[in-house]
């Protein structure tokens, strides 16, 4: 029964990491992702503000409802079988239990099985339910034609390694308002500033603009 146990919060813990990785490729924060994820599957830790961000897309809140009713079985029946642990558990199970929990904490510890598992989960998600990575977050929607957003660049994209100045941005319509990236955060970008591979671009500008120029 404790194995039992012990596998089902394992596999509720892939589940999160799943829905994460999904969350992800529909232009959700990376750094945001497995908290949406795990508020989801746990029914709890929303605020008005990460709703608005899930129930603005129709993608995010068949993920979203998904996870909701996997993670209410889930914790169901986990609560159900933990009630009878200390009547049914047993010196083997103890042994075998404890071998798991450290098996799975030595894999999640370890980056580069993460990082291979995580990479995997997501050209699955994309081959097989044929998501589409979404590389802007809306942040404020200004009218029909202009808004706010946040351009996630990967590493295809055809900006990286070129100044904002060598862009011309301005003259089509798009204002780089502030650049994030691992181990910078500018506010105020210049023209000789460079645009790195995985940086998070704040731009305004007309919607069409954003995502034909931006997301090519």
């Amino acid at each position: 029964m404790l194995v039992l146990v012990i596998c089902l919060i394992i596999f509720m813990t892939f589940v999160m990491e799943v829905g994460s990785i999904a969350f992800k490729l529909t232009g959700v924060e990376p750094s945001n992702a497995r908290f949406q994820a795990l508020s989801a599957l746990t029914g709890t830790g929303f605020t008005t503000k990460d709703a608005d961000i899930i129930t603005k897309s129709k993608t995010r809140k068949k993920i979203a409802m998904i996870l909701m009713v996997i993670g209410h079985i889930g914790l169901t029946v986990i609560v159900v079988f933990a009630v009878n642990l200390p009547q049914l558990i047993s010196s083997w199970q103890l042994i075998i239990g404890t071998i798991l929990c450290i098996v799975t904490y030595l894999f999640a510890r370890n980056r580069v099985f993460v990082d291979k598992l995580d990479n995997q989960i997501e050209s699955q998600l994309v081959k097989k339910l044929h998501f589409k990575k979404e590389p802007i977050e809306e942040v404020l929607l200004i009218n029909d034609e202009y808004k706010v957003a946040e351009v996630r660049l990967e590493t295809e994209c055809s900006l990286i390694n070129k100044s904002l100045a060598s862009l011309h941005l301005t003259s089509k319509g798009i204002l780089v308002l502030a650049v994030k990236g691992e181990d910078r955060v500018i506010l105020t970008p210049k023209g000789k500033d460079i645009i790195r591979k995985g940086d998070t671009l704040t731009v305004y500008g007309k919607i069409k603009n954003i995502e034909e120029i931006l997301c090519k």
